[in-house]
């Protein structure tokens, strides 16, 4: 019985305060990395509003070969204009491109992007002697750049 009572006494004095010794530098630790984590959070936000978008487009004079920013212009175009310029750019450049690679999936998106009238010509030009796939064949492409859009 007195070997229990020492065995218990050892315990508490040596392992058990070396657990709770380690308990409480386990708590400081997560509360120093508590506070860093948050402290973290507060700095980005705290920069957020500091970083804006500016959309510019660095020219090259092809014959110069000067050099200059031309900045975006977004005032008085409304979100619908900006959205039709975009689709129909994107459906010129598919309807008038060819890359023999990738000519099924412009061939899919002209289809997609079309009234069936209007895709029916389209087929049937492409089906013709004068389409691209017979003109061009498999070593040509035609690259098609839209510069501008404008609206009548």
């Amino acid at each position: 019985e007195q070997a229990f009572i020492h065995a218990a006494r050892y315990f508490e004095k040596n392992i058990a305060a070396d657990e709770k010794a380690k308990t409480k530098n386990a708590r400081r630790l997560a509360g120093f990395f508590g506070v860093l984590t948050f402290m973290s959070i507060a700095a980005v936000m705290g920069l957020t509003p500091l970083k804006t978008v500016q959309l510019g487009l660095v020219r090259v004079d092809n014959n110069s070969g000067y050099t200059d920013v031309v900045w975006a212009d977004d005032k008085g175009k409304p979100p619908e204009q900006i959205d039709d310029e975009f689709w129909l750019s994107t459906y010129v450049r598919f309807r008038e491109s060819y890359n023999f690679s990738s000519h099924d999936a412009e061939f899919g998106m002209v289809e997609l992007m079309s009234y069936g009238e209007t895709f029916t010509e389209y087929r049937n030009f492409q089906l013709s002697s004068k389409g691209y796939l017979e003109v061009l064949g498999t070593n040509r492409q035609i690259r098609t750049d839209i510069n501008n859009i404008n609206f009548l």
